[in-house]
């Protein structure tokens, strides 16, 4: 069991393995060298080119919610192994600053216009107006 050193010189920020020395501010759990951004444990934010950074930047993609990937990463990666039904080949889409495999709420997936891949575009019919419709027409007929 790793155990996280507790330092009383570090404020809020954890402490490196020798129990003296503060980590970065971006570490959370500990660190292997003090003040580096590149020697965290676990990163507070998510990481970035082996960096512990607070929030992905500009033209990557949060991918898991701990490290930023770029948009070809995203829809390259695989099937992951717990969706052994998945029929999709690269079923990863770039999606608002994120790297996701399921489309949010409002939105359908669809294949791209080269039909290489998966994106995530509006629905057409809003969900409430269509349960609207559904029960004036079931109210008609009752």
């Amino acid at each position: 069991m790793y155990v996280i050193p507790v330092c009383t010189n570090c404020g809020d920020r954890t402490c490196s393995a020798n129990g003296h020395d503060c980590c970065h501010e971006s570490c959370l759990g500990g660190c292997s060298r003090a003040n580096s951004s590149e020697d965290c444990t676990v990163c507070k934010g998510v990481l970035f080119q082996k960096k512990c950074i607070k929030s992905c930047p500009v033209n990557t993609y949060r991918y898991l919610n701990r490290r930023c990937i770029l948009e070809q990463e995203c829809l390259d990666m695989p099937v992951p192994r717990e969706q052994v039904n998945d029929y999709r080949d690269k079923p990863w889409k770039a999606f608002n600053n994120t790297c996701i495999l399921d489309c949010p709420h409002g939105y359908m997936e669809m294949k791209s216009f080269d039909g290489r891949r998966y994106q995530c575009e509006p629905c057409k019919v809003k969900w409430k107006d269509y349960l609207v419709k559904f029960e004036k027409r079931y109210q008609r007929n009752s």
